[in-house]
């Protein structure tokens, strides 16, 4: 019963988390050149086009090539990058709430400094490969403190290893 209100209670905050980011996200202008050039990217992988062969890309291909997925999906337009972009921001401020929640801090401090650090970033937050990098190291500290005091895990282990590996190609 207790497990059942904290799922129901992080599903609550995750989607008003969610609700937050996007009522800036989307009454945003389209002026930021990294996300229009991130776009692109994906726009041609979901088009069937190959990074490095069909086009020029400087950055390694896989965000693109997950974010090309959702394009090919969804439909090839830049409202369906901001729902990943929704998506991607919330669920980093809630791995920092989370993170802040294993650290011992108060529930109520936690979820503030969440929304401070939110609003403190709102501007500059876009889909790319940095915060996708920054949400990968976040997913791998947040794991180590869960599994801070459990013996060794030759399995958990290889996963963190390979979440942290993927970070360098996105």
């Amino acid at each position: 019963m207790i497990k059942d209100k904290l799922l129901l209670k992080n599903i609550l905050i995750y989607i008003g988390l969610i609700l937050l980011v996007s009522g800036k996200i989307f009454i945003r202008e389209f002026d930021n050149l990294d996300e229009i050039w991130g776009f692109n990217f994906a726009r041609c992988i979901s088009e069937g086009l190959l990074p490095y062969k069909d086009f020029s890309i400087i950055l390694t291909p896989l965000l693109p090539m997950i974010s090309g997925i959702f394009l090919k999906i969804f439909g090839t337009e830049l409202i369906v990058f901001r729902f990943l972009e929704c998506f991607e921001v919330a669920t980093i401020l809630f791995v920092i709430y989370k993170i802040l929640i294993k650290l011992k801090i108060n529930k109520s401090i936690s979820l503030i400094m969440t929304l401070v650090i939110y609003f403190a970033y709102s501007d500059i937050f876009t889909f790319d490969y940095n915060w996708a990098v920054l949400l990968i190291t976040l997913l791998t500290v947040y794991m180590e403190l869960k599994f801070l005091k459990e013996e060794f895990s030759f399995k958990r282990d290889f996963i963190l290893g390979m979440l942290v590996r993927f970070s360098n190609f996105i």
